[in-house]
This record gives structure tokens, C-alpha cells and sequence, in this order.
């Protein structure tokens, strides 16, 4: 949800910053892109833990990437991206974004206006980078760093936990990682202004110092922040000594705000499935509306069914598959996202 407030904030200071918003659209675009191919290398090494263990408790999963080098450096890319740290993919949209928060300090400050708004929001969007690092650092020290709960079986490493096809899948994307960060101006820069005419942004007057004395200082306070979240709070408070003398995470957080239980499972579980059952019951009724003239005998309705057509119904013995083809909920959804692809097909090229 971080990352997408990052995405959102750039698409307010593209309307904020007008004619000059260079810079919020490439952060934009590029978060996006950088959040998915993040997401991707973090989700599938997350999914090879689970095929294994069939487990989500963090208390249990901890310890199973110990003797694992390969998973964890996987991890590990993921994680050094989406944290934002120097010279991987994800450093380079969040500092495009926060460069755009303080080209609009510096426009508010040469109109004489009152920039305290926005520097508050500069130091939450660093503050939510950082903890952006502290869960990211929580996660990667209990499956990669702690030791295995006692009663789980612990393997050396040497046993096959991913295949060959997952192990390159896992491996070629991690590697986009660190290579689009390492050259932000060859492959980033230029990612951007594909999209910058379609997006109707302003040419970047100048190009972006990235490693520059500033921006690698907002880097450092993100990375600083997270390292004393963790410290301080995850460590103290969201941890205690469990029943084998090791540590285990504890949720402080009151059962009646838990968003999962109280209202993601339910949508989940309980709403969607009622929504989507009335919409198939619409479509299928929709689709049904021809089905009782194809059922006649074509002898009783020679009034509009002549000729070849005639010959044709009277060859289809079988009501059973004009049934299928014309209540097949299948159809629908067929003819409509036949409509949906005409439709942005329109959008982009009309």
C-alpha cells in the first residue's frame, strides 16, 4: 500500500507542478514499472517458500532460508529495491518523486508562498520509505538470519527446494534489479520519455544528478529511519521470548482493526461471491433471451425461419448445443472484453 501512496503522490504533483511536471512523471512511470518487476522477484520467492512449507506464520516460516544463498540473494535484490537503496531500480523513481516534492517547496518558495504543507509531506514521504526498510529488514532477518522453531525440520541447503525453470525465473528477474539502477540514465531516462507524451509531460530541463551529494542524503535518511524502526520498535516491542527461549514476533494490533479479518475476508468470502453470482445470473439470462425460438420445431414458426435456415434448425436435433453456445456465461464475458480491447484500442490511437 506504500508504494502505491508513492505512485499517487506523483500524480498530484504532476497537477500541482502544471507546465513544469517533468520530473513527477518520470518518478510516476517509473515507480510503476519498478513496484511491478519489485513485486515479481519478492512474490515468487515468497510463493517458493510456501510450495515448501505450506506455512504463512512468520514464527514459523523463520530460519528456512539459512544455507540458502541463491533464495536469499533473490530476496535480497527484491528487497534492496523496493527499500530504495543506491544503485538498484527502486532508488531511482523515489528520488525522482521526492526531487519533485521540493521542485514545488522551491516554485511555492519564489511566489511567496507557505511551503510548511509540503515539507511536512516531504518528511512523511521519507518516513514511509523508512518503514518501507524496517519491514523489509524484519523480514529478511527472520527467514534468512534467525534460527529454524524447534519442531520444524531443518535442512542444510543441499535438499532441492525450486526446480530449474523457478530458479531461473527467480534469477533472470532479480538481475533486472540492480542492472536498471546501475544505469539510470541508459535505461531509466529513456524508459520515461517513451511515456512522457502520452502522459502530456514537460521535458526535464536538465539531467538528474542521481548520485548526487542531496539525493544519496534523502537516501540515507530513509535507510537511517527504518534501521531505528527496527531497532527500536520491532525488536523491543513487536518481539518477546517465547516458550524455547528464542525470540518471536507478537501483533500488538487490536482485533477489532484488523483489516483482514474484519473486512478483507469478509469481501473476499462473503461479498464477491454474492456480486458475482447476480452478475452471472444476469448474464446468463441476457444470453438465454434467443434460446426458446432456436427450441421450436421450425415447422410452427415458418415465419421467420425460411429456406436455408429452415433446413438448418431442422439438421440440429441436438437443442443441448445451441444451448451451450447461446447461455454460456463464457460468451458473455467473451463479447464483453471483445468491447473493452475496441474501446482502449480507440482510446490510444483515435
Amino acid at each position: 500500500m506504500s508504494q502505491i501512496g508513492f505512485i499517487l503522490t506523483g500524480c498530484a504533483m504532476q497537477c500541482l507542478l502544471g507546465e513544469e511536471n517533468g520530473l513527477a512523471v518520470s518518478g510516476t512511470v517509473l515507480h510503476m514499472v519498478n513496484h511491478s518487476m519489485i513485486k515479481l522477484v519478492l512474490f515468487m520467492a515468497a510463493g517458493c517458500i510456501y510450495m515448501n512449507l505450506h506455512r504463512l506464520d512468520l514464527n514459523e516460516i523463520r530460519g528456512y532460508g539459512r544455507n540458502k544463498p541463491f533464495l536469499m540473494l533473490v530476496f535480497a535484490m527484491g528487497a534492496y529495491g523496493i527499500c530504495g537503496i543506491p544503485l538498484w531500480n527502486g532508488y531511482v523513481s523515489k528520488t525522482l518523486l521526492h526531487e519533485s516534492i521540493v521542485e514545488y517547496m522551491e516554485m511555492l518558495g519564489r511566489q511567496g508562498a507557505n511551503v510548511l504543507p509540503f515539507q511536512v509531506l516531504e518528511w512523511a514521504f521519507l518516513m514511509a520509505g523508512g518503514l518501507t526498510v524496517a519491514y523489509m529488514i524484519k523480514l529478511f532477518a527472520a527467514i534468512f538470519l534467525e534460527k529454524a522453531p524447534l519442531g520444524r525440520d531443518v535442512d542444510d541447503g543441499r535438499e532441492r527446494y525450486a526446480g530449474t525453470a523457478a530458479c531461473f525465473a527467480l534469477g533472470g528477474s532479480a538481475l533486472f534489479l540492480p542492472l536498471m539502477g546501475m544505469a539510470p540514465h541508459r535505461i531509466m531516462d529513456r524508459m520515461a520519455d517513451i511515456s512522457r507524451p502520452f502522459l502530456r509531460g514537460a521535458q526535464v530541463p536538465h539531467q538528474v544528478a542521481y548520485f548526487s551529494e542531496a539525493n544519496l542524503r534523502g537516501a540515507c535518511i530513509r535507510i537511517s529511519m527504518g534501521i531505528l524502526v527496527y531497532v527500536l520498535l520491532i525488536r523491543r516491542y513487536l518481539m518477546e521470548t517465547g516458550e524455547d527461549g528464542t525470540r518471536i514476533y507478537v501483533d500488538r494490533w487490536p482485533a477489532w482493526l484488523n483489516l483482514e479479518d474484519q473486512v478483507y475476508r469478509p469481501l473476499v468470502l462473503t461479498v464477491l461471491p454474492f456480486l458475482g453470482a447476480m452478475l452471472a445470473r444476469c448474464v446468463n439470462g441476457i444470453c438465454e433471451g434467443p434460446l426458446p425460438l432456436f427450441m421450436k420445431k421450425p415447422e410452427k414458426n415458418r415465419w421467420w425461419c425460411r429456406g436455408e435456415s429452415s433446413r438448418f434448425f431442422r439438421q440440429a436435433q441436438d437443442v443441448r448445443l445451441l444451448h451451450m453456445i447461446y447461455s454460456s456465461m463464457g460468451y458473455g464475458f467473451m463479447m464483453l472484453g471483445a468491447g473493452l480491447i475496441l474501446m482502449t484500442a480507440y482510446v490510444l490511437f483515435l
